[in-house]
């Protein structure tokens, strides 16, 4: 396929894409939006204190995708629209950067149709299709962060080029402190050959400033503001312990990560595997090995992911009770297995085949997982290496299986846009529910003294006043109605209901 036809395809799925999102981007908040939001309008009407006062109770996230919001909404006007537009923004940049870098340095080499394999599989990725049009902080940093590194791998002896792709991973990293983990990836791009060796250079010294001074230049400065206006350091006091130390807790959280990347591949995860697998098609040693390898990481999986769960490393309530407990711990065991054969590939195209492509993924995405894994740990956050591993799987390892890559890669995009559409259908029906239960609460004058139940909280918006007051009432979901309820809003699936909100009085 020609370059314009093929940018014919890109931009046509781009706006296909845009237009999906378009279609529900004014439904209720839910999950943590209503945080962002609360604080984007309380810096375009700074009378609005209690915006800030909330954002820094529910988040230990800086105030720089707020900052976005608040330009946004003084350009769109103070809308769903406005707040939830830098998101798909940021998943749009990911989309055009992997294009280029394609069309500028693979066109020759892969064909077209694996390239559109990742635009598929990556646009419809649950995570990705749902946080684009989030208004919240985790799809437009990672796009910033792809912008950046592929800035910076063009720049060559560009100064000014250098600096934009500075300043550009310096807004990510105010936008989401996760984005600074990730920049390894810039000393690699600016001082290893495509051998992967070290080489001094005193001028690229100087480029590197702009990846590291002036991102600490901006966070000194973002710092210095949260303090003077907040009294905030760093950190509200609430956020400052939640990195651990321990071993086991180390250990667990990086397990969890390594298995949810193998599980956002879908059916992909089995290329490493199968590729390494012909390589040794006559090599008798390594089918025992690798028989011996699986079931000692199988039962050293199923052990961790059947019995311990910790932070957001889950599939969400409806999905998760859908599944089962040993459904779910096969699923994280089978992505924990695949995932191993996902880095020993990586290391093996880095050191025997010397892939400046797979070094850079090996040197930014390993240094990320590990350094995540001392803090509370979330799936959301491997959106910021998803991008990289998920390239280099299809473009890369999937170029020498083409017909098993096409064919899971086209399963796996199907199965990953229906997965989308009923995760979608799930929020927006759960969020319309909780809020239209605030909006009674509010209709009879009961806000004021009604509190959420753990695990209610997509319109916390209605809540922020009068959190201190004496409460009556309590909004929770129950199998079974409490008796006496004062008013129920039910949610329904296809038709099928699957949940109920109850609000009934709290007992004395």
């Amino acid at each position: 396929m020609s370059h314009k036809k093929l940018s014919i395809v890109f931009y046509a799925f781009s706006l296909f894409f845009v237009i999906l999102h378009l279609i529900y981007i004014n439904s209720s908040w839910v999950n943590a939006e209503h945080s962002f939001v609360s604080a984007a309008k309380a810096l375009i009407n700074p009378d609005y204190t209690l915006g800030l006062e909330q954002y820094w109770k529910n988040q230990a996230n800086p105030l720089g995708h707020p900052f976005v919001m608040a330009i946004f909404a003084s350009v769109f006007g103070i809308s769903s629209f406005a707040f939830r537009l830098p998101s798909l923004v940021g998943a749009l940049i990911i989309f055009w950067v992997a294009y280029h870098f394609y069309l500028k340095n693979l066109l020759n080499k892969i064909h077209w149709t694996y390239f559109m394999v990742w635009l598929f599989v990556t646009a419809f990725n649950p995570m990705i299709w749902v946080y684009s049009h989030s208004a919240t902080n985790d799809i437009l940093p990672v796009g910033l962060v792809v912008l950046s590194f592929y800035l910076c791998f063009k720049a060559r002896n560009n100064w000014y080029i250098h600096l934009i792709a500075g300043l550009i991973f310096s807004i990510s990293c105010v936008i989401k402190w996760n984005s600074m983990l990730l920049g390894l990836g810039f000393i690699y791009l600016l001082f290893f050959n495509d051998e992967g060796r070290f080489v001094w250079n005193r001028t690229k010294l100087y480029y590197s400033v702009s990846y590291t001074l002036l991102p600490l230049a901006l966070l000194g400065v973002y710092f210095a503001y949260i303090y003077t206006n907040f009294g905030i350091f760093i950190l509200p006091e609430k956020y400052k312990t939640v990195h651990s130390f321990h071993l086991k807790g180390v250990l667990l959280n990086l397990s969890n990560y390594i298995s949810f990347l193998g599980v956002m591949l879908g059916f992909l995860v089995v290329i490493p595997v199968i590729s390494y697998l012909k390589k040794a098609s006559s090599n008798k040693k390594i089918y025992y090995t690798f028989t011996i390898t699986v079931l000692l990481l199988g039962l050293f999986s199923w052990n961790v992911f059947y019995h311990f769960k910790t932070g957001e490393m889950d599939f969400g309530r409806y999905f998760d009770s859908l599944l089962g407990k040993e459904g779910i711990a096969f699923i994280r065991v089978t992505g924990f297995i695949l995932s191993i054969y996902i880095i020993i590939s990586l290391v093996i195209e880095a050191y025997k085949k010397k892939s400046r492509l797979a070094f850079f993924i090996l040197v930014t995405v390993i240094p990320f997982i590990i350094i995540s894994s001392f803090t509370r740990p979330a799936q959301r956050y491997l959106l910021f290496v998803y991008p990289f591993v998920s390239f280099y799987v299809i473009l890369i390892l999937g170029n020498r299986l083409p017909r098993l890559t096409k064919w899971l890669g086209w399963s796996t995009a199907f199965v990953f846009s229906v997965l989308s559409f009923v995760s979608s259908y799930y929020l927006i029906e759960t969020g319309s529910a909780e809020e239209r239960m605030a909006q009674w609460a509010s209709s009879k004058g009961l806000i004021s003294e009604t509190k959420q139940d753990f695990g209610v909280g997509h319109a916390g918006q209605y809540f922020y006043r009068n959190l201190r007051s004496p409460k009556k009432y309590l909004i929770s979901i129950r199998e079974q109605p409490p008796k006496d309820y004062l008013h129920k809003e039910d949610v329904y699936l296809f038709g099928k209901k699957i949940r109920s909100y109850y609000i009934f009085t709290l007992p004395r």
